[in-house]
């Protein structure tokens, strides 16, 4: 035997409508955490922390990569531009991550990166 589905009979849709009704009206849906502060500046923020840190912190990734890895040096800067791509994507989804003010401190890495990937050109010593 197959079972028919029971459809709701109007007025039990009706009454149902009027419970959801009756819920919106006293204000039961949360709210947003801040109501008050536009989202914009902190969205804004993230996406510039984003493309510009995530640029750089990349770039000067790949510069440090390539002077220290132990290969030829072709293959080094190969290897260390081929890792780049993976840690610019990874960059950008740890930035939304993560909150605004830990992905503003992410860029103090790039002062010692910038020294280990380009200091030895900046103060003469290029190897």
């Amino acid at each position: 035997m197959t079972s028919i589905p029971m459809i709701p009979t109007p007025s039990a849709t009706l009454r149902l409508l009027g419970d959801s009704l009756r819920l919106l009206s006293e204000n039961t849906m949360p709210k947003a955490p801040s109501a008050t502060a536009p989202i914009w500046p902190a969205t804004l923020t993230r996406i510039l922390l984003a493309v510009f840190g995530g640029y750089a912190l990349t770039y000067y990734t790949t510069a440090a990569l390539a002077r220290l890895l132990p290969f030829e040096r072709i293959d080094a800067a190969i290897s260390a531009t081929l890792l780049s791509f993976a840690l610019y994507t990874c960059y950008v989804l740890w930035v939304y991550a993560v909150p605004l003010r830990r992905g503003l401190l992410s860029l103090l890495a790039l002062v010692p990166l910038a020294l280990i990937g380009f200091g030895p050109n900046w103060f003469g010593g290029a190897a």
